[in-house]
């Protein structure tokens, strides 16, 4: 599918679901940058200095609040590269660039940057934190807690259990085992 397409069918499922007021067009364009992104070779080394520069620009873009600019920067690197944008920034500022993004954005563009930047800071940690939501509270999102045991049980699931018993004080197994039952309990316990 070409951009174009994927953008206008985005920007109509937003509107269709949200109402064209209640999503800002920093959302929207958020999301259709990050569908647009390119796949990147995250081994791949880092270039420092164009860290650096990302860097000098991001605070530009953070003073003058051109968010559409920063949205741009930020989808057009690998994660590896935000990664070490986010620790530049920080080593530069003393303080976490998402928390930056955070305050001088609101509502959904602002939950889209702050997920983004997790994602690219720790994905463990952001698999663990998706797999507790998708069990809190009552009934279970069946949709995320599949999608993230089925795509990481070859990859990370080791990493992402530990993180999960660490950040909620249950295993991730008990957790599972509470909140589902019968083939569907039983096949994802397997894949633990």
């Amino acid at each position: 599918l070409s951009s174009d397409v994927c953008s206008s069918s985005l920007s109509s499922g937003i509107n269709a679901e949200y109402g064209e007021d209640e999503v800002s067009s920093s959302f929207q364009e958020l999301l259709v940058e990050i569908i647009k992104r390119p796949k990147f070779d995250e081994k791949a080394e880092v270039d420092e200095e164009g860290v650096k520069a990302d860097y000098n620009d991001m605070i530009e873009f953070i003073d003058a609040r051109r968010i559409v600019d920063i949205v741009y920067l930020l989808t057009s690197r690998s994660l590896s590269h935000i990664s070490m944008l986010q620790e530049e920034y920080y080593q530069e500022q003393g303080v976490e660039l998402y928390t930056v993004l955070e305050s001088i954005t609101d509502h959904h563009i602002k939950d889209g940057l702050v997920s983004f930047m997790s994602v690219a800071s720790d994905y463990p940690r952001y698999c663990a934190y998706k797999l507790h939501n998708s069990m809190d509270g009552s009934g279970t999102d069946e949709g995320s807690l599949t999608r993230i045991i089925t795509t990481r049980a070859d990859k990370d699931l080791k990493v992402i259990k530990t993180l999960y018993g660490e950040m909620f004080d249950k295993s991730l197994y008990q957790a599972i085992k509470d909140d589902t039952s019968g083939d569907y309990r039983r096949t994802l316990l397997a894949l633990l």
